[in-house]
């Protein structure tokens, strides 16, 4: 596929997208000569513009199989996110908060996201 129009599909793709979400990382950080390893850094800047896509149970012969994937995130290919990443997403108004499970499978119009949705107190 052309440069042009991998842009215009990416484009198009992302002008969907009509939810945002914030990154977040955790890592060790010195401060005052002192190593705390539980410093939680945001990623972007900006609320990344994405699409959450809830993942359904699937039946099969009446019997109701699970995943540990309960969402999918897809968001344009230029964002790095790394594994177990606290994902804030915001649709509608709402907030709902995951944690990245997978490697990000990046296709050359987008990458998705496997996510489990976590309680933080």
């Amino acid at each position: 596929m052309d440069s042009i129009a991998l842009e215009l599909i990416k484009n198009t793709l992302n002008e969907s997208y009509t939810d945002t979400a914030d990154i977040f990382t955790v890592s060790s950080q010195e401060v005052n000569g002192i190593t705390y390893d539980d410093i939680e850094t945001k990623l972007n800047q900006e609320p990344i513009k994405c699409l959450l896509s809830y993942n359904d149970n699937r039946i099969a012969k009446g019997v109701v199989l699970t995943s540990e994937v309960e969402a999918t995130l897809f968001l344009n290919n230029d964002v790095d996110i790394p594994l177990n990443s606290k994902i804030v997403i915001t649709r509608l108004g709402q907030v709902y908060k995951y944690r990245s499970m997978a490697i990000a499978r990046k296709y050359e119009t987008h990458q998705e996201i496997d996510l489990k949705a976590i309680d933080i107190a």
